[in-house]
This record gives structure tokens, C-alpha cells and sequence, in this order.
């Protein structure tokens, strides 16, 4: 079987699992922050050898989750919501 040839680019749920990792691991309050971010990389991996999607494709959703991350972090931060 081959990867999709269309809507793999870039995967959604790298983009998620990184958002979620990023996001908890700026609001780390205890250990546990460090587990998402293997998760997110089993993912990632998950994707890859299921043959969902190409390596450039969780590479891209993976950056977009980070980006996503901080911006929600920082969001959160102007309008109050977390410290």
C-alpha cells in the first residue's frame, strides 16, 4: 500500500498530539508535563508506519503543533487566563 496522495499534508494528528504536549509542557506544575511529548512522538511514528502519511507530512503537522502551542500559551497569558 502506498501513503494517500491527497489530504496527508500535513497530519492532523501530529499537529494535535504537539499542540497538547506543547501546552502542557508550558504549564508544567509536576512530572507528569514530560510524558506528552513521547507520546506525541509514537504519534508521529504511528502515522508513519501505518503508512497515513510521509515523513515530511508529521514533521510539518508537528512544528505547526508547536507554533500552535505557544501561541495558545501566550494567548492565555494577554487575556489572563493562565499565569
Amino acid at each position: 500500500d502506498e501513503c494517500p496522495s491527497t489530504y496527508s499534508f500535513p497530519s492532523g494528528h501530529a499537529a494535535v498530539a504537539f499542540t497538547f504536549a506543547t501546552i502542557s509542557f508550558l504549564n508544567r506544575g509536576s512530572w507528569v508535563y514530560l510524558l506528552p511529548f513521547p507520546l506525541a512522538f509514537l504519534v508521529c511514528l504511528s502515522r508513519i508506519f501505518l503508512n497515513f502519511h510521509h515523513p515530511i507530512d508529521v514533521v510539518a503537522g508537528s512544528g505547526i503543533g508547536l507554533i500552535v502551542g505557544v501561541l495558545f500559551k501566550e494567548l492565555g497569558r494577554k487575556i489572563k487566563l493562565v499565569k
